[in-house]
């Protein structure tokens, strides 16, 4: 009786229930079976994908809203948020696309597989889940490189040789999350009979062949990051009044290169 009502806030408002999916399969990752998917959380991977993008959507104009800060209207400009949700929500869609036709290929012509349409549906609906957890933890850094370089007048390579600690730390913890959310529920899935480090290749040519797809088909919109504004402030600044010419020319040519495509 104590709980139901927090039980009713989570399942009524999408983000808190949101959050606790993601914590889920960040602790408990695993691809459901055709037995236990009427009540698992692989029913919501593509409404998952969706508040993915609309949360960080909300984040950014909320808080400008209430803090004033012009950092996340920076962002709202450079990541272009008319056409963000739909930009990356298509590309997603393409991603998936590919991966169930792979696995489909995989599970029917060379495991033979009774159940392979399942089977490809359930890893899809899987890998999509894992999408919309990777949207949120990339988010933040993309919009972190935006300030980094308006106001540090560095990008993030720059940053990684001047924090090579940290940045190995943040990488270490990107490849465990990878791993452990990723690699091994596919590989107990996909290839349960193979040798570890053979399994991790083959998931590693079928991640990178489902995104192959984005490069070979038309594309309906652009995914495209401009550094205009960023690049802009970062001229006014006083901390690039101070440097020299030549330093101030490199700067601009990495600025204006750097955008995001």
């Amino acid at each position: 009786m104590y709980t139901e009502p927090f039980k009713v806030l989570k399942e009524k408002v999408p983000f808190l229930e949101f959050a606790w999916r993601m914590g889920k399969l960040i602790i408990n990752p695993k691809i459901d079976s055709k037995d236990t998917f009427s009540s698992s959380d692989s029913r919501y991977a593509l409404w998952d994908i969706f508040l993915a993008l609309s949360l960080i959507a909300v984040v950014m104009t909320l808080g400008y809203v209430f803090t004033g800060d012009d950092y996340f209207q920076r962002a709202q400009k450079v990541l272009n948020q008319s056409n963000m949700l739909f930009s990356l929500g298509y590309y997603a869609v393409l991603t998936l696309f590919s991966f169930f036709l792979i696995a489909l290929c995989l599970f029917r012509f060379l495991q033979k597989r009774k159940d392979s349409l399942t089977d490809a549906f359930l890893a899809t609906l899987f890998f999509a889940r894992c999408h919309a957890l990777k949207i949120i933890l990339i988010a933040p850094f993309i919009i972190w490189n935006i300030d980094l370089l308006s106001s540090e007048l560095m990008n993030y390579d720059e940053y990684i040789e001047q924090n090579l600690a940290k940045s190995l730390g943040i990488g270490a913890i990107a490849l465990i999350l990878l791993v452990w959310c990723i690699y091994e529920p596919l590989r107990k899935f996909v290839f349960p009979t193979k040798e570890i480090w053979l399994s991790y290749m083959l998931i590693t040519m079928m991640l990178y062949a489902s995104t192959e797809l984005n490069q070979r088909v038309p594309a309906l919109v652009t995914l495209n990051f401009h550094n205009f504004f960023s690049c802009d402030k970062a001229y006014k600044s006083q901390k690039f009044s101070a440097l020299s010419e030549a330093q101030k020319m490199k700067f601009k040519q990495n600025c204006e290169n750097s955008d995001w495509k």
